[in-house]
This record gives structure tokens, sequence and C-alpha cells, in this order.
């Protein structure tokens, strides 16, 4: 496990895992094979000065971690499960993140909200670029955002397609 302390990044990445994983041990990096992940790792990798991986079963990896592949969700949890889940991520996030200017988080559903305040207290900005849009549109923003090396800008609207 990777330990960031006394370090400082100006921009700190925190990724959803996905459901589609590889069916062998790998590096967290290399396990989740969804094209959200792949998109979400794409633009982490090119943006961010460090990023960390949100996962449903270890809280919070280090994209670098050999694990196990494995079938926990986060959606549909109970709050009680939602909760210990939170105070899992947190006390990893506690031992491994770098202090960071801004923290990205690239989620494909809204991460909890007491997630988001013990980041919220820990550091000065916390975005969450992603939240409100469909999945192809997720994949479309960090698509572009990660062609243009741009800083992920919120989206607020999604044009159709006939």
């Amino acid at each position: 496990m990777t330990t960031m302390e006394g370090r400082r990044v100006d921009v700190l990445h925190l990724v959803s895992g996905g459901v589609r994983q590889q069916p062998r041990p790998e590096a967290a990096r290399d396990l989740y094979d969804g094209l959200w992940f792949r998109s979400a790792r794409a633009r982490a990798e090119r943006a961010g000065d460090a990023w960390f991986i949100l996962s449903a079963r270890y809280g919070l990896l280090d994209p670098d971690a050999r694990v196990q592949p494995y079938a926990d969700r986060l959606d549909g949890r109970s709050a009680a499960a939602t909760r210990a889940w939170v105070a899992l991520a947190t006390e990893r996030m506690e031992r491994m993140l770098p202090e960071a200017g801004r923290v990205v988080v690239l989620a494909d559903r809204d991460p909890p909200p007491e997630l988001l305040r013990w980041l919220r207290v820990r550091y000065p900005e916390v975005e969450t670029p992603l939240a409100g849009l469909n999945i192809a549109a997720q994949v479309l923003h960090m698509a572009r955002d990660a062609d243009r090396g741009a800083p992920v800008a919120p989206l607020r609207r999604v044009a159709r397609f006939a």
C-alpha cells in the first residue's frame, strides 16, 4: 500500500472502480476493464498529479495495489452499509491520500453525501463534474477533456441524438 503522507499535489483524482473486472488478480489500475473505468482512468492519468480508486470492496485502492476481483457494488446498499463503506474509505484516505489543492471525484453514480462532506472538510476544492450525467454523456465528457488535457468542467446539457 502506498502512502503519500507529507506529499502535496495540485490535483488529486478519485475514480470509481467498475463492475466489469478481469477474472484474475491484477494491479487495481488493470483489474477494472469496462469502458467507463478506462475513460476515467485515462482522464485521471492525463490531468492529475495523483489518482486513486474508490472500490466497493476495499474502500480506497492505490492503482498499483494487486487485488482480487470481486462482485461487491455500492448501489443498492442499505444506509448502514453505505455508512460502513464510507468509514472504511475515509479511514484508508486518511492514511493514503496526499494533501491537494483540488480533488476531482470521477464517479459513475453520485458519491455518498457523507463521503463528499468528509472530502470537503479536508480539501479546499472538491469537484464532482460527472454528477447528474448518464453514462454515455460521462464517457464522452471524459474523452473530450482527456484529449484536450483540460480540467474537467461540469456539463450542464447533453444533446439528444435523433
